[in-house]
């Protein structure tokens, strides 16, 4: 019963119109010259659409950096290479979602938390957004995933084609650990989701986990075609080797009958190849997915241990940014922060004691010290004493009288020749 429903799936697809990447339904909005977006939901969906139409064949892919906060969201925005290159979109991650919650990367971060956390993106940036679904739940729980991401204005969702415990597919020598669903449950969720949504500009990618799984090439290509066919808006390839070579080989041949779906890849581990190759071998998008946060962690690690070492912050203050430059990027006003310029040292160096007890530091202001000199002039006449004196010449009378405790006492017998 099954098979006569997929061949029926099958063939409704066929005859109704497709628009670009194998959507079962004609696009509404017309065709966009530019691709940018004021940050509005409705404004900001088709943007992605719109950045993969204007593609044309050998340019580099869209590139999408991993966000997994709303300051990670004004990075991605603003950030601007020497060379003029700038990130096209952003991409939410599953695993940087649940590591900044500091909770393991096994879907126990819910989903209403998780769009939380893309909201508070959104709400700071203009850039299109895709949405790491991980299995996407059951059918039910993937339409309501849909239709509130599309309300948001994110631009795509990526689910995958497994079940079980969730495993972050990175980890070494867990190929046994990754247990795929059969392809048609897998259609079908695709094919709920496509039905739930009311913009056919949102689309919905493929993430094929075949390699991940140890399973041959010819499955994962197999597999892929069969998405295309429930109207998947694309499909992603995942690898974990350090090699490129089975992504490019999937590539090469899923091309040979598709021309022009989007392929997305993600080159965590085969991190050596330029994003320019991978568009010339077909890829579509390539998304750096995590790198924001490992960068983060190691350097807050970095300045923790500085201050902890130095008992101060100085040192570290070299590979802090400046106040003002955070809240220039917050409003965005533009980033001005130089970060290889060196941190103003000292015009005399003094040791960490020294420094804090810098007379300077500790000069007492105008005001208080009219209020000392006052209490000594009153503490002077109730003993006896007649006339003024300043409260400067009294401190160097007590800096005197310590300097001379600290004098050695000359010996009864004189000095030796």
């Amino acid at each position: 019963m099954m098979m006569i429903q997929r061949a029926a799936n099958c063939f409704r697809h066929v005859l109704k119109p497709r628009s670009l990447n194998g959507n079962n339904c004609p696009r509404s909005a017309a065709t966009r010259s530019f691709a940018s977006s004021n940050g509005l939901a409705g404004d900001r969906l088709p943007v992605l659409r719109t950045l993969l139409e204007n593609r044309r064949e050998g340019d580099a892919p869209l590139r999408i950096l991993e966000t997994h906060s709303g300051l990670s969201g004004l990075v991605a925005e603003h950030a601007v290479a020497s060379n003029g290159q700038k990130f096209d979109g952003m991409w939410s991650s599953s695993l940087t979602a649940s590591a900044v919650r500091g909770m393991p990367d096994i879907e126990v971060v819910d989903t209403s938390s998780r769009l939380a956390l893309v909201q508070e993106t959104l709400n700071v940036t203009t850039k299109p957004m895709l949405y790491d679904g991980d299995t996407g739940g059951l059918p039910e729980i993937f339409r309501f995933t849909v239709r509130t991401l599309e309300q948001m204005g994110v631009s795509a969702v990526i689910i995958e084609d497994k079940e079980g415990l969730k495993r972050n597919s990175l980890l070494e020598n867990s190929s046994s650990l990754h247990q795929l669903c059969h392809i048609d449950d897998f259609c079908d969720k695709i094919e709920a989701g496509l039905q739930a949504r009311r913009s056919n500009d949102f689309m919905i990618f493929a993430r094929m986990e075949s390699l991940i799984a140890g399973r041959p090439m010819e499955e994962a290509l197999s597999r892929a075609m069969a998405c295309v066919e429930a109207g998947a808006s694309g499909v992603m390839i995942h690898s974990r080797k350090k090699s490129p070579a089975e992504v490019l080989q999937f590539m090469t041949q899923f091309r040979t009958i598709h021309p022009d779906i989007p392929i997305v890849v993600v080159p965590t581990s085969y991190n050596k190849i330029h994003d320019q190759d991978l568009g010339q071998a077909g890829a579509s998008i390539c998304i750096y997915a995590n790198q924001m946060l490992r960068a983060a962690i190691p350097a807050m690690m970095g300045v923790a241990d500085s201050i902890l070492s130095h008992s101060r912050s100085h040192e570290a203050e070299k590979d802090l940014m400046p106040v003002k430059a955070i809240t220039n990027l917050i409003n965005d006003e533009g980033v001005t922060w130089d970060r290889k310029m060196p941190v103003e040292e000292d015009k005399k160096p003094q040791d960490g004691m020294q420094e804090r007890l810098n007379p300077d530091m500790l000069k007492p202001p105008k005001s208080l010290h009219r209020a000392l000199q006052h209490n000594i002039n009153h503490h002077m006449l109730q003993n006896g004493f007649k006339g003024k004196a300043s409260f400067s010449s009294a401190t160097r009378d007590i800096d005197n009288e310590k300097e001379n405790e600290t004098k050695p006492m000359p010996s009864s017998g004189g000095a030796k020749a």
